[in-house]
């Protein structure tokens, strides 16, 4: 047991090393003060807090809600850690890459899962077209590939991921939900209400109708179309969406 938290633990090491190289090649830009000139024009998009020996030096919006997008997947991370601490999952087992094909979408994600399977090829972690559930989970971290994360999300399960919100003690922090699975909710609006996605009037309405949903209905939707991608073998779903249109 010690062995599976001290290699998963390696995925949240992994996650920091990443974040501070980033941050050292940001500074070196010719424009490092990127930062605060955002702020500066977008005040309502922006949230920060620098707080140095206890005192707070900067506090932006800081008590208001913001879309964290990947950041998201520190919580599948930890999710995946406990798990393969207490024997629920089995970090060195194999799964086809099929099975995480079900959940990409291409011109989605910057080409991060592609980047990621290069990777995986270079560095002989890609044997019979199968990878770890630990290069899994470590790509989604690395690479920030989202098909890996829906992945996770299934085999983690959504529930016991959003538990940790409560065991963390983060009360702001929100319900994870599938959000690549969210990007085919216009297809299923415009099926369900008869309308021609390719049609730019028909288009308005599904848009319409979105905004309309309230936020479990929005949820529910997601986790519903993730459930259809999850049994999607055979790529038939996502082939009658077509994303690239939505």
């Amino acid at each position: 047991m010690f062995i599976y938290i001290l290699i998963s633990l390696s995925i949240i090491i992994l996650t920091v090393i990443i974040s501070v190289l980033w941050l050292i090649s940001w500074s070196k830009k010719p424009d490092a003060d990127y930062v605060l000139k955002f702020i500066a024009k977008n005040p309502q998009r922006s949230s920060l807090i620098i707080i140095k020996n206890g005192k707070s030096l900067a506090n932006v919006n800081v008590n208001e809600r913001k879309p964290l997008a990947s950041t998201v997947k520190i919580m599948i991370a930890i999710e995946f850690s406990q798990q393969a601490a207490n024997g629920s999952i089995n970090p060195d087992e194999k799964v086809h890459l099929d099975d995480l094909a079900r959940f990409y979408v291409s011109h989605t994600d910057g080409g991060a899962h592609k980047k990621w399977l290069i990777e995986m090829e270079k560095h002989g972690f890609l044997q019979d077209r199968s990878v770890s559930l630990m290069n899994i989970a470590k790509g989604m971290m690395s690479h920030s590939s989202n098909a890996n994360t829906e992945y996770l999300m299934m085999r983690l399960g959504l529930e016991n991921i959003n538990k940790n919100v409560n065991k963390l003690e983060l009360p702001q922090h929100e319900k994870l939900f599938p959000f690549v699975s969210a990007l085919f909710i216009p297809y299923e609006v415009a099926l369900n209400k008869g309308l021609d996605i390719t049609n730019k009037q028909d288009t308005k309405k599904i848009l319409a109708h979105i905004q309309e949903m309230s936020q479990e209905a929005y949820i529910n939707e997601a986790i519903k179309i993730h459930q259809k991608l999850s049994q999607d073998v055979n790529g038939e779903y996502k082939e009658c969406v077509n994303i690239r249109m939505v």
